[in-house]
């Protein structure tokens, strides 16, 4: 700040101004060395305390930049295509399903061997759980293409538990031998 206030009253170059004032870095620790020991002279109660074991930390500036990464990741998260592969499962068990939901890599979407898309999956969704014999334990099986984005699957997801039904995710045999 007070090169900038010094810049713009004098016209003064910055190197100038850096140099008149004390400011320029040093780099030379054969320099640096009275720099600190004035420095720790200056604050005995500090060094006291850390040799004692008693230096205090404070949080609160890391725990600014923590959430403000975390911001940053939950936003640009957003926009990287993440691919998720179905799990894999050897078990034999076929859990009961009555409304199949399916999404394809091209990203069309059937709802009960109806097309559907993504706009409209909440209504073809419920419009589907209204046409079922079974109401009270209606349930979807989302049977995503590997390579769909997770997103979608997630969506269809949410609709099941805004709708209050069950939804389990298709898996795919396992390699295993």
């Amino acid at each position: 700040k007070a090169v900038l206030e010094a810049h713009v009253a004098t016209g003064d170059a910055i190197d100038a101004i850096v140099a008149r004032l004390g400011l320029a870095q040093i780099s030379d620790a054969g320099a640096l060395g009275p720099v600190v020991d004035e420095i720790l002279a200056a604050n005995p109660g500090a060094v006291a305390d850390v040799r004692a074991g008693n230096a205090e930390f404070n949080m609160s500036s890391l725990t600014d930049i923590i959430f403000l990464l975390l911001i940053f990741f939950m936003l640009t998260s957003k926009m990287v295509n993440i691919q998720v592969k179905l799990p894999e499962s050897d078990s034999t068990t076929v859990a009961p399903s009555n409304l199949p939901v399916m999404i394809l890599l091209d990203g069309s979407i059937s709802v009960a061997g109806k097309n559907s898309s993504l706009a409209n999956l909440e209504n073809d969704v419920a419009i589907a759980v209204r046409a079922t014999d079974n109401k009270e334990n209606a349930t979807i099986t989302i049977i995503s293409e590997v390579g769909v984005a997770w997103e979608n699957v997630h969506k269809v997801m949410a609709i099941a538990s805004g709708l209050k039904i069950k939804a389990i995710i298709a898996t795919q045999p396992s390699n295993k031998e």
